[in-house]
């Protein structure tokens, strides 16, 4: 069973062991999304502030990953031109 999703590109460098002494200390049954803000200006201001990006990585807890899978067609539905 998945507990933590890590999502990264593929220019950053990973302490796998620093991330899982980080992570062995949150519960991965509560909704966590972990992550930076964009140096983006613009896609900061279009997006908002409320999400996380790619550049550094992003964690997200098995919760919140069955969640968003939940409501990934209403949203994607949303956003189709």
């Amino acid at each position: 069973h998945v507990r933590w999703y890590v999502i990264i590109d593929d220019d950053c460098l990973l302490f796998v062991e620093n991330l899982s002494c980080f992570l062995s200390r949150l519960d991965p049954s509560q909704y966590w999304y972990i992550g930076g803000y964009s140096e983006n200006i613009p896609a900061f201001q279009d997006l908002g502030s409320d999400m996380a990006y790619g550049g550094g990585g992003i964690l997200v807890s098995d919760s919140v990953a069955e969640l968003v899978a939940k409501w990934a067609d209403v949203c994607i539905a949303k956003i189709k031109p």
